[in-house]
């Protein structure tokens, strides 16, 4: 092979090809299905493999680290009320981010674009200008243009990604011989649904609702509490709450029927060598009582570790060092998807890809689901909060054994 590019069906859409494509012959695009995607001009190729060398996809052997177990791990929060209770988890991240601006960063980070409505890697070099970083984003974001304005610069960059994206970005950098610019952060990472899904999502809701326009959403709202993931979605005339239970987008992400092909066979999540601190949600028992929001802090580096260090010692977070165990258990990260549930996943995409709305998809989903799981989570969606909170920590603590 001459180029990463014509065998791209496990391809994560990192763009690293495109920032290091010399003849501009690559672009990212989006896929059929509903994923970004390189696509070769081969008119302009001249097979000189660069983008071979940097591609993660072709690494089967990543860079040998320490296991998982001998990193630092913390769980942790801002001590800030308003981005705790603003943010996705434990309000870290945004600390991170105003830690970089304070301290000569640029910050590089995922955006949701209303108008195009999709998910996009934007810089921020002012405190006002990181407010759009808040909080999860579940969709793929394109990088590729952000990318490489940032390996061609000359500043500093505190850079937010998927483990797959911040492997791209890793590689770049150490090709161009930049990496004592960045600071890279990723995240303890679910995987990418298709933006099929997502605007079958959108026009579900705007049917459902009577409205043509949406000018806001958060995909991790407090509404209800941490746990209980509620997406907030702005109108022009109001905003609306959607609880998991009543949202088919969440039934479906969830189910990880609809997932890019990469994230089946994802090592990124699994090295720890290309950033310097991973990030999520602190899930298990120790937090199942608290509904403000926990996050979980794994130090990859040198450079990670002095970051969060500084933060803790100007009295912006609190930390507190928490069991490998319980974060292994309870991080999707660590499961890996069964070849089962890769084999069904196409079926499900191309009903999507024929028109099929998402009610049609996810009943079809649910037909999958064993009966007794249908029962029992029937049986959940009837029950109040406070006793799912029992459950739930009952469970973890068996879980955590």
């Amino acid at each position: 092979m001459s180029n990463c590019v014509e065998n791209n069906l496990y391809c994560n859409g990192c763009g690293a090809c495109f920032c290091i494509c010399p003849t501009h012959a690559i672009k990212i695009e989006l896929s059929q299905f509903g994923f970004f995607k390189p696509v070769l001009d081969k008119k302009k190729c001249i097979s000189c493999g660069r983008c071979l060398q940097i591609c993660t996809k072709f690494k089967t052997n990543y860079p040998k680290t320490k296991e998982f177990t001998e990193f630092p791990l913390y769980a942790g929060w801002s001590l800030d009320k308003k981005t705790q209770s603003e943010t996705s988890s434990g309000g870290i991240g945004f600390e991170i981010a105003k830690w970089a601006i304070n301290n000569n960063y640029k910050v590089v980070g995922t955006i949701y674009d209303e108008k195009e409505e999709n998910a996009k890697t934007a810089i921020a070099s002012r405190i006002e200008e990181i407010e759009a970083f808040k909080g999860s984003k579940y969709l793929q974001s394109y990088t590729a243009d952000t990318f490489k304005t940032i390996i061609e610069s000359k500043d500093k960059f505190v850079v937010f990604g998927t483990p797959c994206q911040i492997a791209g970005l890793r590689m770049l950098a150490k090709k161009n011989n930049c990496e004592d610019r960045f600071i890279l952060i990723d995240f303890f990472c679910h995987g990418v649904p298709s933006y099929l899904l997502w605007t079958s999502f959108l026009k579900w809701f705007k049917d459902k609702k009577h409205v043509s326009k949406i000018t806001g959403i958060q995909f991790r709202n407090k509404k209800y509490g941490w746990h209980n993931h509620t997406m907030k979605i702005d109108t022009e005339n109001k905003s609306y709450y959607l609880k998991r239970k009543d949202n088919p987008f969440y039934t479906l992400f969830c189910s990880n029927f609809l997932l890019n092909n990469a994230c089946y066979l994802c090592n990124s999540k699994m090295s720890f060598y290309f950033a310097d601190i991973r990030i999520g949600d602190f899930w298990g028992s120790p937090f199942d009582d608290r509904e403000d929001g926990v996050s979980v802090i794994a130090l990859f580096s040198d450079k990670g570790k002095s970051l969060i260090e500084n933060l803790e010692q100007e009295k912006k977070i609190t930390l507190i060092r928490q069991s490998h165990n319980i974060c292994m258990k309870n991080q999707v990260s660590f499961n890996k998807f069964s070849f089962n549930l890769y084999q069904q996943k196409q079926s499900m995409l191309n009903l999507l890809k024929a028109g099929k709305d998402i009610i049609f998809v996810a009943k079809e989903y649910v037909k999958t689901i064993p009966l007794g799981k249908k029962i029992l989570l029937a049986v959940i969606n009837t029950m109040p909060d406070f006793i799912i909170r029992k459950i739930r920590k009952i469970y973890h603590i068996y879980k955590e054994k």
